[in-house]
C-alpha cells in the first residue's frame, strides 16, 4: 500500500482544525476556572469559621477572595486568547 503524504492545503486545513479545538478548550474551561475558583475560596472560608467562630465573614471573605482569583485567571486567559488571535490573523505563524 502506498500511502501518500498530505498536501500543503489539506496539512493548513489540519493545523487549522487543530487551533480551533485548542481554542475551543481554552475558552470552555474560563467556566470550570470559575466555578473551582469560588469554591476553594468559599471551602477556605467556612475552615476559617469553623476554627475561628467566625460566621459567616470567613465564608463571605473566601468568596470574594475566590471570585478575585477566578476573575484574574479568566482575565489571563482572555489575554492569551487574544493575542494568539491577533497573531493567527496577521499571518505570523510559527513555522
Amino acid at each position: 500500500m502506498n500511502q501518500e503524504t498530505p498536501t500543503e492545503p489539506e496539512r493548513t486545513s489540519l493545523e487549522d482544525k487543530t487551533k480551533a479545538v485548542y481554542r475551543s478548550a481554552r475558552y470552555s474551561s474560563i467556566g470550570l476556572e470559575l466555578g473551582v475558583s469560588v469554591v476553594i475560596g468559599m471551602s477556605m472560608g467556612y475552615w476559617v469559621d469553623s476554627k475561628f467562630d467566625t460566621d459567616p465573614i470567613g465564608l463571605l471573605c473566601g468568596m470574594g477572595l475566590g471570585f478575585a482569583a477566578a476573575f484574574r485567571s479568566i482575565r489571563r486567559t482572555l489575554k492569551i486568547l487574544e493575542a494568539e488571535n491577533l497573531q493567527s490573523s496577521n499571518g505570523h505563524n510559527d513555522r
